[in-house]
């Protein structure tokens, strides 16, 4: 078995729907819909690193348990602190894995410029991925909406397509396409949200990794949100006998007008 606890510290920023194009868009959604892209790579990672190392023996199940906590900023002054949690389980050989997940933001506290603190809980999601083979990973997913000050009030269903190449074991490239369907959009909005990410990792040593990654998100029709993040993993120290503990600690800068903020993630991981 392996728990892995992932404190997903993510780009969540609670604001007003900005005007873009003379469109409402929920800014928080986009937002979300980049920090699951970056964590489902992050899950990703994790596997193949685990299959490298030789700590997932074939056909071994393993189980992942992911709590943490995620601190934004945009550029209206509202700061977001949500707790986002991972609940997954890995199933089959290093060639043909699936895994199944449970995700969600948690609890959040939002607080704008002025104005006093809103808290609640964030959505739910179910999510599937499968090795397809020579690199090729595809994933679907179903959210729940919570409702609240925080959560969303509409499901959506998501596919992924995912491609990993690793070069010389140490440099891992990761690229992916999303397509998310919103129910409940208006007459004036398009229902369907594109995601495109990309990363690249370098392995400075043993357990040691830094990585670059960019996403892009877009709604039909409307203007698109880009991001960037850099993200070093290594073990985290422990004093005793305690079992080893990898942690990420990873900053995403939010670059598109109407979209820009600052978000840091921290995330710890054990296995056994």
């Amino acid at each position: 078995m392996k728990i892995r606890l992932v404190p997903s510290l993510a780009a969540l920023s609670l604001a007003l729907p900005l005007l873009v194009q003379g469109q409402a868009i929920d800014r928080t959604t986009v937002l979300r819909d980049a920090r699951k892209t970056r964590l489902d790579a992050r899950v990703l990672r994790a596997t193949s690193q685990l299959v490298k190392l030789g700590r997932a023996a074939p056909q071994a199940p393993s189980t992942t348990l992911g709590l943490g906590l995620a601190i934004d900023e945009d550029e209206l002054g509202t700061r977001t602190i949500t707790t986002p949690f991972e609940l997954s389980h890995r199933r089959g050989g290093d060639e043909d894995w699936w895994v199944f997940k449970l995700q969600g933001d948690g609890y959040g506290r939002s607080r704008e410029a002025g104005s006093d603190a809103v808290t609640g809980l964030a959505e739910l999601q179910f999510k599937v991925l499968h090795l397809l083979g020579a690199g090729f990973t595809a994933g679907a997913g179903l959210t729940l909406p919570t409702g609240g000050a925080i959560g969303s009030t509409s499901a959506s269903q998501s596919a992924k397509l995912v491609y990993e190449y690793t070069y010389a074991r140490v440099w891992n490239a990761l690229t992916s396409v999303s397509l998310i369907h919103a129910n409940g959009s208006t007459a004036d909005q398009s229902p369907y949200t594109k995601v495109l990410y990309a990363e690249l990792g370098r392995e400075i040593s043993a357990g040691h990794t830094l990585i670059a990654n960019l996403a892009r998100t877009q709604r039909g029709g409307m203007a698109a949100s880009t991001e960037l993040g850099v993200e070093y993993d290594f073990p985290f120290p422990l004093i005793g006998k305690a079992k080893k503990i990898d942690a990420s600690l990873s900053w995403v800068r939010g670059i598109s007008r109407g979209s820009r903020h600052t978000a840091l993630e921290l995330s710890l991981s054990h296995s056994f």
